[in-house]
């Protein structure tokens, strides 16, 4: 347990100066990834599929 929480506390300090506005999510996605690291894994990959089909269709819209 102390080794996920070390973890945990690198992980959101990293967090914090790479993506801040990921934050508001950090620790629901990091229970998740806990709890189920492959599962959690492939929905962030799938989340962010989704998020670049929807802006390629918004710049082809705009367009």
């Amino acid at each position: 347990m102390p080794e996920k929480d070390l973890l945990r506390e690198i992980a959101r300090e990293v967090a914090e100066h790479v993506a801040p506005h990921e934050l508001v999510l950090f620790h629901a996605e990091s229970t998740a990834y806990f709890r189920d690291s492959r599962k959690a894994l492939k929905a962030a990959r799938t989340r962010a599929a989704a998020t670049r089909r929807m802006s390629g269709s918004v710049s082809a819209a705009v367009s």
